[in-house]
């Protein structure tokens, strides 16, 4: 079967969710979003070919799967949801749903493949649809399955469609700005606050539109440690916010290395280069050569910084 050429577009959830933007921006974010749908996840260069800093406008837009590529969780729903929509008719064509209708079923077919739309309840093929879920890890996945316990077991209430809880999944999403310590902090205090739904209760809504990040490393760690003070700041935390904590754990994890391997901090890159060519994932140059006392004393160097940024934890 040859590549479904179309997904749904609904015109109130693009404006409301662009609003804000510059046409610049809403381009490059319609760009990105067709390079998905043909495409697929997208690596970190194909973007910045693509869109260039604008990037650094619209990347709250996307996440990142766990091989690291970027992609819009609403733009694979609605491929998802349509997939499976042809799908269900195919099989009706072909008799695997129902008996086979003949031309009937195919009438009914080309009158209404295009103008499917949010209330598709009826005749749905729940077999062959999935969530679609803003993070894999096994604390976000707790965290959700403890919200789902509490509303079943407190107001007895379970979701009747997976589109009811996909939903939700995109309000707190959305409430985040795609940050999972926030959304775990959405969860707990929805639960706190005798939430049932997140997508139709307004008062969460407003309650999160500042919500408080809370992140395993502050970028004040990042910046003394990484000890290149170079660039905007205020910039450079709110890209720092935008990582994941498994991200931010493996930068940590790095810097050392990369001040062993690069003492001299000039020569290092700067912060915002760091974060942009994602520099973390890069390997180390082994500096066997380089003069013993010279490496003993970076080291001895990293090391107290290290228990310096220790001890102001404490």
């Amino acid at each position: 079967m040859s590549k479904d050429p179309a997904f749904l577009w609904y015109p109130n959830d693009y404006i409301g969710g662009t609003m804000g933007m510059t046409f610049e921006e809403k381009g490059a974010y319609i760009e990105l979003l067709m390079m998905q749908f043909n495409r697929g996840h997208m690596e970190a260069h194909m973007i910045g070919q693509t869109v260039g800093q604008l990037w650094d406008k619209i990347k709250c837009k996307f996440i990142q799967d766990d091989n690291g590529l970027w992609y819009n969780v609403r733009l694979e729903y609605e491929q998802s949801k349509r997939k499976n929509y042809v799908s269900s008719r195919n099989k009706n064509l072909e008799g695997s749903n129902q008996y086979s209708k003949g031309k009937e079923v195919l009438a009914h077919m080309s009158d209404h493949m295009e103008n499917e739309n949010r209330n598709e309840n009826k005749n749905k093929d729940k077999s062959v649809k999935s969530l679609l879920f803003p993070f894999s890890t096994l604390r976000f996945n707790d965290a959700w399955e403890q919200w789902k316990s509490y509303r079943k077991n407190k107001h007895n209430l379970i979701y009747e469609s997976i589109d009811e809880e996909q939903d939700d999944l995109y309000a707190i999403t959305n409430l985040s700005k795609g940050i999972e310590s926030s959304i775990i902090k959405i969860i707990i205090d929805g639960i706190a606050d005798d939430t049932t739904s997140f997508h139709k209760d307004k008062k969460v809504n407003n309650d999160y539109q500042d919500v408080e990040i809370l992140i395993n490393h502050s970028f004040n760690e990042f910046w003394d440690l990484y000890d290149k003070k170079v660039g905007v700041k205020s910039k450079l935390e709110k890209k720092w916010n935008k990582f994941t904590d498994d991200v931010r754990h493996l930068i940590m994890q790095y810097i050392p290395k990369y001040r062993i391997a690069q003492p001299d901090k000039q020569f290092r890159k700067n912060p915002e280069a760091f974060f942009n060519q994602e520099a973390w994932n890069d390997e180390l140059i082994d500096n066997t050569n380089k003069n013993e006392s010279h490496k003993e004393k970076t080291a001895n160097a990293v090391s107290e910084a290290l228990s310096d940024l220790q001890s102001s934890k404490d």
